[in-house]
């Protein structure tokens, strides 16, 4: 029985670990989008979308990433155009965010 209870406790131990890896793996300052964003976010002191970045971006993941870029996209594609501080960083902004538009209705 004890030997059950560790082996499971084990088991719960590593699939919390990995969660927390997966939850938080978006929310690197490596990440491109984290970086783009700090940047942008740095530019618009007040931004209300930028405080909740601010003080949220340790939970962030893909899906808010994309709710973010696509919410901002039109605003840091016209802030990004022309930057030289993102020398190794794809030119299409879009790209960093993997934000693909939704097809046009049939």
């Amino acid at each position: 029985m004890k030997k059950t209870v560790l082996a499971l406790g084990s088991v719960a131990a590593v699939a919390l670990g990995m969660t927390g890896l997966t939850t938080t793996a978006s929310a690197d300052p490596s990440d491109h989008r984290y970086v783009v964003i700090e940047r942008y976010c740095a530019d618009l002191d007040g931004d209300a979308d930028c405080d909740a970045w601010r003080t949220s971006r340790d939970t962030w993941d893909d899906a808010h990433y994309t709710t973010w870029y696509t919410t901002h996209r039109d605003k840091v594609k016209v802030w990004y155009q022309g930057r030289t501080d993102f020398p190794d960083y794809d030119r299409d902004v879009d790209v960093i965010f993997r934000y693909s538009p939704a097809p046009p209705p049939p």
